[in-house]
């Protein structure tokens, strides 16, 4: 690892898992399927929600993983929150993903809200998508680990927005492997709405994305930082850019913006996207740290998509105490 680059592993990475991967129609196993040979105890290594590429690199080496499916199998029971945090308090089923990136591992928990409505629970498949998408990761998720079974179609969905969604590689349960593609062959997709340009698209002069701002050390947050984030969204079918600036009572910040989703439902809004980016760095869901919530959207006339009654909604559920700013603007 330390002749090459990180991104050259990753690539190395990649080209293995593609000639790898074993297509499946139904439940299968590959008794000949390899794993890490010197993986830690669970309670002995704490390992981050997000793993950039380097230390992802090292810990390939150091638990002796020959493949990148046995090492984002291997760190399926790390993925976890803080033990005296609520994980999943209304189902009770906690939920752990592992997806690899282009600039390293990222990992997904379910997020449900105690006292407030189940459509804004996120499932760990948006969780670890919605993280790459924080990251500015410029490939998004191209292989997806879990325990258990495959995604549900409502995942299936939200997956299908990315521009390499047919190859994303899915594993599940022990040894079990398969293609978005082979679960999903017929998506209602960005091209079935014209657009042309899906989520983590490469970067071009027909697909330009803007990346999300990192304000972290910043004391204060105007509202030209929300601006900042709002202008991050991807917002293909509505042409709606909204943007959410969190502030905990410690002056931490936690953003997020508008993530669309050809079929609406599986979207992700600019208030659950700042909760991944809170969730991901404190590894906890002690929300009623927050004191303060900025919303700002950006070309929201009367009768189309808005976000500031639903935001409030539930941060009146999860963070009584915060006070939440908003402001519409008409364009950029």
């Amino acid at each position: 690892v330390s002749t090459q680059s990180t991104g050259e592993f990753f690539a190395r990475m990649r080209a293995s898992l593609w000639a790898g991967v074993l297509l499946l129609v139904g439940p299968a196993t590959c008794s000949g399927a390899s794993s890490c040979s010197h993986v830690p105890s669970p309670g002995s290594v704490a390992l981050g929600l997000v793993i950039p590429s380097a230390a992802a690199a090292k810990i390939q080496v150091d638990w002796g993983c020959p493949d990148p499916k046995a090492l984002l199998r291997a760190m399926l029971p790390f993925v976890r929150l803080k033990e005296e945090c609520p994980w999943a308090p209304v189902s009770g089923h906690q939920v752990q993903m592992a997806g690899l990136g282009g600039r390293g591992i990222f990992a997904g928990v379910n997020l449900e809200f105690s006292n407030a409505t189940i459509h804004d629970t996120l499932h760990a498949e948006q969780f670890a998508v919605t993280s790459a998408f924080l990251s500015n990761d410029p490939t998004g998720i191209v292989a997806l680990a879990g325990t258990g079974l495959p995604p549900c179609g409502h995942c299936r969905q939200f997956l299908s927005e990315m521009a390499d969604s047919p190859e994303l590689v899915l594993m599940f349960g022990e040894h079990q492997s398969t293609t978005l593609n082979d679960l999903f062959p017929t998506p209602f997709g960005p091209s079935a709405l014209g657009n042309s340009c899906p989520l983590f698209a490469a970067n071009s002069s027909a697909c330009s994305r803007t990346l999300l701002p990192s304000f972290a050390g910043k004391a204060v947050i105007g509202w030209e930082d929300v601006l900042e984030v709002a202008k991050a969204s991807y917002a293909p079918y509505t042409g709606l850019k909204a943007g959410v600036v969190l502030v905990t009572a410690d002056r931490s910040n936690f953003v997020g913006c508008l993530l669309e989703n050809t079929a609406f439902n599986p979207s992700v809004s600019p208030l659950q996207m700042a909760l991944v980016d809170f969730v991901r760095t404190t590894q906890c869901t002690y929300f009623s740290d927050i004191t303060t919530a900025y919303l700002l959207q950006v070309g929201s006339p009367e009768g189309t998509a808005q976000y500031d009654a639903s935001s409030a909604a539930l941060l009146q559920v999860i963070a009584p105490g915060a006070k939440l700013h908003v402001r519409n603007i008409e364009s950029i």
